[in-house]
């Protein structure tokens, strides 16, 4: 994978003074690089349809318009609105509204690695993917900790795109650790690959784990405080980044080194099953298969039966218990047991079944 690195002194801010950036969308990642590049000088609006998303960024202190007003106006538009309506509103509201010596900054190579948006050739298109969510991109700029972006140039009309990218990615903060610019096929597949081959066998492991405990007679909230709510996995985490997967173990106590060193390769059959799962999971991301399942009208569906078995889940029943037995200020969400089209009965048959298992 060939890439370039980038840093705080290759970006220059200055390119942008005189430059109107339009940020469209105003949720958590939108408000967040919003507020950065006002913060670093520049002058940005918002453009927006819905009204709670107007209120918030006029409370921000934003000038606000209409989507296809802020199109218009602005020569920089940021495309941070939320992607179940990014596809209508990119036809009807964006693109008729592009002209000549425009840039426009998508966040995700997603939609431009699959054809699914097709930008005017005569712009300039950059790909800007800070690696965080809107939250921490907010906390990592204001206490200069640091943010890691990846880049890239699309589509360089004006022959200055370079320059903009660099700058703009500066302005948000995202070579305060490193800028890494990569094609856009390069940041699609390693973001989806780790959507679907890293996180879930990282939960089902947890659920397997609290199952396994609960079975036995171990008591529910002191699983769950040993495992997620003590935040020890998060100091695991945190001693990660800072030294290394290998060298985090230091942190913990000789007892703790030894049971994951001399256990881990008990997993390893495991860790056999995983590659096999995941080498299946990326072939079908990066030749296009994975997008095509998940444009489909059924596939949406799908995702609401999906969502629906796990809401309405025993494990779910559980970690509700749980956490009100601690009260813990959790917010959780209810969904109603809607019966699924008489076509996705298999479907919910087949994940019913997996969660039971767990």
């Amino acid at each position: 994978m060939s890439i370039k690195i980038f840093h705080e002194a290759d970006g220059n801010i200055s390119v942008l003074e005189n430059k109107l950036i339009a940020v469209l969308g105003f949720g958590n990642q939108a408000k967040a690089q919003a507020l950065n590049m006002r913060d670093s000088g520049l002058n940005v609006i918002v453009g927006t349809s819905k009204d709670e998303y107007k209120v918030r960024a006029t409370e921000d202190g934003f000038q606000v318009f209409s989507l296809e007003e802020a199109v218009k106006q602005a020569e920089i538009i940021f495309l941070l609105i939320s992607d179940d309506i990014l596809k209508d509103v990119f036809k009807n509201k964006i693109i008729p509204n592009l002209k000549d010596n425009k840039t426009l900054v998508f966040s995700t190579g997603y939609y431009l690695t699959y054809n699914i948006l097709t930008p005017p050739k005569d712009i300039d298109v950059l790909l800007i993917s800070p690696r965080g969510s809107g939250e921490m991109i907010r906390k990592q700029y204001l206490n200069m900790e640091g943010l890691f972006s990846f880049i890239s140039i699309v589509q360089d009309v004006s022959g200055n795109s370079r320059n903009l990218l660099l700058g703009l990615t500066k302005a948000i903060g995202g070579l305060s650790r490193a800028g890494i610019e990569m094609s856009i096929k390069q940041q699609t597949v390693l973001q989806l690959f780790i959507e679907q081959a890293f996180l879930p066998a990282f939960n089902l492991v947890m659920m397997k784990a609290i199952r396994n405990l609960v079975d036995e007679g171990y008591s529910p909230e002191a699983i769950f405080i040993e495992l997620i709510l003590s935040e020890e996995m998060i100091f695991t985490v945190d001693k990660m980044i800072e030294v290394g997967l290998v060298r985090q173990m230091n942190f913990h106590s000789q007892t703790s080194q030894y049971g994951s060193l001399s256990r881990g390769i008990k997993f390893s059959k495991v860790g056999d099953d995983i590659t096999q799962i995941q080498e299946v999971i990326l072939e079908k991301i990066e030749d296009g298969s994975f997008a095509e399942e998940w444009e489909s009208e059924e596939t949406k569906e799908k995702l609401n039966v999906m969502k629906n078995i796990a809401y309405n889940s025993n494990f779910w029943e559980l970690e509700k218990k749980v956490y009100n037995n601690l009260n813990f200020s959790l917010k959780f969400k209810s969904m109603e047991k809607e019966a699924p089209a008489e076509s996705l009965e298999g479907l919910r048959d087949q994940y019913k079944t997996f969660y039971e298992e767990i």
